[in-house]
């Protein structure tokens, strides 16, 4: 009474060719019908520059490419079925068939060699080893796409809780990495692609087979402001449990307009960076030795408030307090009243 599923396959992808399949069982089987093929849907895209961001836990993998899945039909009754594959180009691959095509114009003039691999025989050096050389692992994460807000959903995702993640696909060194998940829910997703390592550069192919029809899109980008600043002699002033950091740079800060949802509120994601200390920069000491680094991989403690414009900052609760954290960077999501008037310390 257990269900399977028979799944023919070639060794190498991309091979046309008619097969059969015959099944000798001691017992009748109920049926060997061919199953109806999974719709699917594809995008292209590419780790390039900035969007060459590296894993998940970085403060550049918010800037790799995302892309919003939708499945608009799943329910508890009818759950879709939805296998999603990040092929990454394999230039070792490719460069074997290549060597193949030119041994093809060569003709009677190849070696015994050529012709073998021109014959469609395995390489000596397969492009399934090749593939395991590749220089960094592949995955994606698969999560909801701000659940909170429905209204800003289509947007870039900066930042995944772990409550909201559907799947990761396990990191994988070759050209491909997958994942298979079944979906209950009529809901918005975000696919998040990414490498093991930041500057990691490469042309990637994304697929998605579902039972169901689902469709995908490229994400919104949000709008974005950008200051520099530094901590320097008087103004590194510390957190609020000293009364110097009140010397702290300050940075005026309001919303003229509303975000969405139906209320005067327009939501923040505010990230505060530093340059880790192990690393050569004008006027930052280096890290002294290892402890340092085990502690905080070279970087200070740092975060941010953000206070009512108009209050004394000395006795005044912070309307939102980052925490404090040794990392590359601090992000924290809060929502600005329009027409109000903050100031966010760093």
């Amino acid at each position: 009474g257990v269900p399977y599923v028979l799944v023919p396959s070639s060794f190498y992808p991309n091979k046309d060719g008619y097969f059969r399949l015959v099944m000798y069982t001691q017992h009748p089987v109920d049926s060997l019908e061919r199953i109806p093929p999974l719709a699917c849907v594809q995008r292209r895209g590419a780790w390039k520059g900035r969007s060459a961001g590296g894993p998940e836990g970085g403060a550049g993998w918010k800037f790799n490419p995302q892309f919003l899945l939708h499945a608009r039909n799943a329910s508890e009754a009818h759950p879709a079925r939805v296998s999603i594959v990040l092929h990454r180009r394999d230039p070792s691959a490719e460069n074997e068939k290549a060597g193949a095509k030119g041994v093809r114009r060569k003709g009677l003039n190849a070696s015994a060699e050529d012709k073998e691999a021109a014959e469609g025989s395995p390489p000596r050096r397969s492009s399934v080893a090749a593939a395991q050389t590749l220089d960094s692992e592949i995955t994606f994460v698969v999560a909801h796409a701000d659940p909170a807000h429905d209204f800003l959903a289509d947007r870039r995702t900066l930042r995944v809780p772990k409550r909201d993640v559907v799947d990761r696909a396990e990191p994988s060194q070759s050209a491909e990495a997958a994942s298979e998940f079944v979906l209950k829910e009529q809901c918005t997703f975000v696919i998040v692609p990414s490498t093991g390592r930041v500057g990691q550069q490469g042309d990637f192919t994304l697929d998605v087979y579902s039972d169901q029809e689902v469709q995908l899109e490229d994400v919104k980008e949000w709008t974005v402001k950008t200051v520099q600043g530094e901590w320097r002699g008087r103004s590194a002033g510390g957190c609020r449990n000293t009364q110097a950091w009140v010397a702290n740079p300050m940075y005026a800060l309001s919303a003229t307009e509303a975000g969405g949802g139906g209320k005067e509120q327009c939501v923040v994601h505010t990230f505060l960076s530093q340059p880790a200390r192990l690393q050569a920069h004008p006027g930052l000491a280096p890290a002294t030795d290892a402890a340092d680094d085990a502690a905080g991989g070279g970087y200070e403690g740092i975060g941010f408030y953000v206070l009512p414009g108009t209050s004394d900052l000395k006795g005044t609760t912070p309307v939102v307090n980052s925490g404090f954290y040794t990392a590359e960077d601090v992000g924290k999501e809060f929502s600005l009243t329009v027409g109000s008037k903050y100031l966010l310390v760093p």
